[in-house]
């Protein structure tokens, strides 16, 4: 995909990224792509684990236009090998693929309103297995939260991290939303778990790099 691989970003938003893209890797050890918030201008975030080779012919004859596969993503949701897609392929894209092993894939497409995320990866031995496939749609989304939903957090759940963030205690933020501790317990942990945080304190770190609590 003929886009700057901005791989940093994405580091600072999914927990624990270093270790999902090893298992990213293992899945798929021809290569990926994953693409965010797709426009007409191509996706805002976006890595890949595709050879350089690739990337690079890819890019120079421009096989965005007429990517089977890609195509499928723009206009599709849920999930595909890419044997299953029998779209045209007049520029012979996906036979030019096979010269840099990727012969073998599936395609994830996720759309969230407006907005458009997908997650392609390759093998050069097999097709991916049915539990492979829903693994990785699996964690497709809870990284396509991560990136373009706030982390899937409620606004009860921003709300009471947006009364931690300027000090209040549990109970005074029972007090102020007019409900029981133990509720403002179960949002603060929910929040917690949604961002991958250690803990409380954390979690408000990370909603506020990442301007949820605006």
């Amino acid at each position: 995909m003929p886009v700057k691989d901005r791989r940093a970003i994405l580091h600072m938003l999914i927990p624990n990224f270093e270790t999902e893209l090893d298992h990213l890797h293992a899945l798929g050890p021809a290569g990926f792509v994953m693409a965010f918030n797709y426009t007409v201008s191509g996706p805002e975030v976006m890595a890949s684990g595709y050879p350089d080779v690739w990337h690079k012919e890819y890019e120079e004859r421009n096989y965005f236009v007429g990517d089977p596969v890609l195509l499928w993503s723009f206009v599709n949701s849920g999930v595909k090998r890419w044997s299953e897609i029998k779209l045209p392929d007049p520029r012979g894209i996906m036979k030019a693929a096979l010269k840099f092993d990727l012969r073998y894939g599936a395609v994830i497409s996720v759309k969230k309103g407006r907005k458009r995320s997908v997650l392609s990866v390759a093998r050069g031995d097999r097709e991916l297995t049915d539990t492979e496939i829903a693994d990785l749609k699996e964690r497709f989304g809870t990284w396509c939260d991560h990136v373009t939903n706030r982390a899937a957090l409620t606004d009860r759940e921003i709300e009471v991290l947006k009364l931690l963030s300027v000090g209040h205690s549990q109970r005074e933020i029972a007090e102020t939303l007019g409900i029981a501790e133990v509720t403002v317990k179960q949002r603060a942990v929910s929040a917690t778990k949604k961002l991958g945080a250690t803990n409380r304190i954390h979690a408000v770190a990370i909603a506020l790099q990442r301007d949820y609590l605006a």
